[in-house]
């Protein structure tokens, strides 16, 4: 009967209608919460323990770090900086460089992440147990709106399905690389190469031509 109220009063303002997502999102995570004593000692506990200062932490550690410039150049750079010369990069050899460059700069990073990553995940299996989550992802999946049975569909489509069109794409993004930057084997630091297609690479296709393309 509530829900049929707030779903009458909502259709009837058009200023409540904004809250809509929020009043359902609300109801979508009440079968989850925990006494208000309990949801109270986390929420004022939350800036200092827990998960999110340890992102916090994380983060401006990992933004701390410097790598050496795969390019040449004499001062150390950023993460963003660094993979950002991988990714865009059309020179194989500066993309491994870069690869290089990136693992062994993060080598003295290993003990930050591991206790960043043991406390967060820790911390969210324990909550969402007790909160009564049916799997650990069910409570990312509550709040995406999203039911478990359509994310288990992807990931068994992923495991499936997309391991035969994963092989399919980076065989033809060799052959692409090896016809346009000379690349004689498609190795790790390429798998986000830029792809130049050169000549009418602005030429406009029609949804039908597209579809046609991905479907052969």
């Amino acid at each position: 009967a509530a829900s049929q109220l707030a779903a009458s009063q909502i259709a009837a303002s058009p200023k409540l209608a904004r809250y809509k997502p929020f009043v359902e999102e609300t109801r979508r995570s009440q079968p989850f919460n925990l006494s208000q004593p309990v949801e109270r000692a986390l929420t004022v506990r939350g800036p200092y323990v827990g998960k999110d200062p340890i992102v916090q932490f994380y983060d401006t550690e990992l933004s701390l770090l410097r790598f050496e410039d795969p390019a040449g150049g004499k001062e150390p750079i950023n993460m963003e900086l660094l993979l950002s010369k991988l990714g865009s990069s059309t020179d194989a050899a500066l993309r491994a460089r870069a690869l290089h460059s990136l693992s062994e700069g993060l080598k003295g990073f290993e003990r930050v992440a591991a206790l960043s990553l043991n406390v967060v995940a820790g911390g969210w299996l324990v909550e969402n147990k007790e909160r009564g989550y049916a799997t650990v992802r069910s409570r990312r999946n509550v709040s995406n709106n999203v039911p478990d049975s359509v994310v288990e569909s992807l990931l068994e489509g992923v495991r499936t399905t997309g391991v035969a069109l994963s092989k399919r794409y980076y065989a033809l993004k060799k052959g692409v690389l090896a016809k346009t930057q000379g690349l004689s084997a498609l190795t790790w630091s390429d798998r986000n190469a830029p792809i130049d297609v050169g000549a009418g690479a602005e030429k406009e296709v029609s949804w039908e031509e597209a579809v046609g393309m991905v479907k052969a």
